[in-house]
């Protein structure tokens, strides 16, 4: 898989579809509350939880080469999210993008570039065999309150994040599995599908739990359902792999067989 123009297209849509879809899974009185909304535009997805401040829930992401990415359409992003009410959002050129060299538009705009995020993908090959202790299943609606729960604890995001979550499983594209020790639910995961490829998203486990083989697991089980849904790669993405600053996320996606297709930067908005 060359990381070409339509493969960067192909990994920026999948990204978008399943962000605008959790962004709109929202139940009505949260979303209200929260101004949580997602819009597409020809250019753009823009994904918005402005009373959340959590810049994962507030990103303009899927910006492409040769797309009108003009300044207009920058002034349209800072406007939606300042009617919207949020104190700060992220805009994420992808690579294609930089070479229109959008990042000084958005720089003379006041965006400033804040970090990097990773692009990473893999073909549907099993993991080689894992050691855990810990049971794995696929869950249903009547387990998303447990699934959120444990998303939002790990991820710090706050509690009406909890609703939110859980609005997702069961929810047509969506997958979404949990891991056990005895009985009780201590780790997390979930899948978008849409095509030949399948985003992942939505890995956490309990502190008390960590270290068990968790994730393994639940990645070993997300390549089973992306390659069953009929997908041919699963994509994820991470922080950046710094000296001085890892990225535990990155080294155990490098670990399961995950390769670097680009580096997006974030380019930071903050009003005020």
């Amino acid at each position: 898989m060359r990381v070409n123009f339509d493969t960067v297209r192909q990994l920026e849509q999948i990204e978008q579809h399943a962000w605008t879809d959790f962004h709109r899974a929202a139940p009505t009185n949260i979303a209200s509350e929260y101004a949580i909304s997602a819009r597409m535009t020809d250019s753009a997805c823009c994904a918005i939880a402005a009373k959340i401040d959590v810049l994962a829930l507030n990103r303009v992401m899927g910006l492409l080469k040769g797309r009108r990415t003009i300044d207009d359409e920058i002034d349209s992003w800072i406007e939606a999210y300042k009617s919207a009410g949020a104190g700060r959002f992220f805009v994420q050129p992808s690579p294609t993008a930089l070479e229109d060299q959008i990042e000084h538009r958005l720089e003379r705009k006041g965006f400033r570039h804040y970090n990097n995020w990773v692009k990473l993908y893999r073909k549907l090959d099993p993991l080689p065999p894992i050691r855990s202790d810990l049971g794995t299943r696929q869950i249903g609606p009547d387990e998303g309150g447990t699934f959120g729960q444990i998303v939002a604890e790990c991820f710090e995001w706050p509690e009406i994040a909890v609703n939110w979550l859980a609005a997702t499983v069961g929810r047509p594209n969506w997958h979404h599995f949990m891991a056990y020790a005895a009985d009780r639910p201590v780790a997390t995961a979930a899948m978008y599908t849409a095509g030949d490829y399948a985003w992942a998203d939505f890995a956490a486990t309990l502190a008390a739990y960590r270290g068990r083989g968790a994730q393994s697991v639940l990645m070993a089980r997300r390549l089973e359902a992306a390659a069953n849904a009929g997908c041919r790669w699963l994509i994820v993405e991470t922080a950046e792999n710094r000296e001085g600053k890892p990225a535990p996320s990155f080294r155990n996606m490098v670990r399961y067989g995950f390769t670097q297709a680009y580096v997006r930067p974030n380019y930071l908005w903050t009003f005020g």
